[in-house]
């Protein structure tokens, strides 16, 4: 009996020290709370340049003065991106509109109007990422159809 239980007592051990293990939490898809997202997942700092590229190509509002995105959360959507794009304008509202990224896909949402961007610039940063998704092309597919939006 004593020798089953420092059998046991062994095994959590090493399971609690492998789930500290960055490489085993990237691994396994254990996400710690507190720790950064495994390399496969954007970082805000991704999102953003992927909502800026695509707002670029389809749009004249980042020659604005004082062009800006400006990141915050969404309590109904906790797992995607968001920002606000805004400039300064002085004779009227200065929010342009909110934009929500896919961590995992790398596309790009119009939150209000629900409409997906398509822009070419981005493309091959979105195959990058999806390729370091390490999803099978079915979960990959189910991903895509996931909006920021309800739909």
């Amino acid at each position: 009996m004593q020798m089953w239980n420092a059998i046991v007592t062994t095994v959590v051990c090493l399971c609690a020290l492998m789930l500290t293990l960055p490489g085993f939490q990237a691994a396994s898809g254990v996400q710690l709370p507190g720790q950064p997202l495994p390399q496969r997942h954007l970082t805000q700092q991704d999102a953003s340049v992927l909502v800026y590229k695509s707002l670029e190509e389809t749009t004249s509002w980042t020659r604005l003065p004082k062009f800006g995105l400006d990141p915050y959360t969404d309590p109904y959507f906790p797992d995607f991106f968001f920002f606000e794009v805004s400039y300064d304008n002085p004779v009227g509202s200065v929010v342009l509109g909110h934009y929500a990224v896919n961590p995992i896909t790398g596309d790009v949402w119009e939150a209000i109007g629900c409409k997906r961007l398509r822009a070419k610039s981005v493309r091959p940063l979105q195959a990058q990422i999806r390729a370091r998704s390490g999803l099978s092309k079915e979960l990959l597919a189910k991903q895509r159809r996931r909006a920021a939006c309800g739909k």
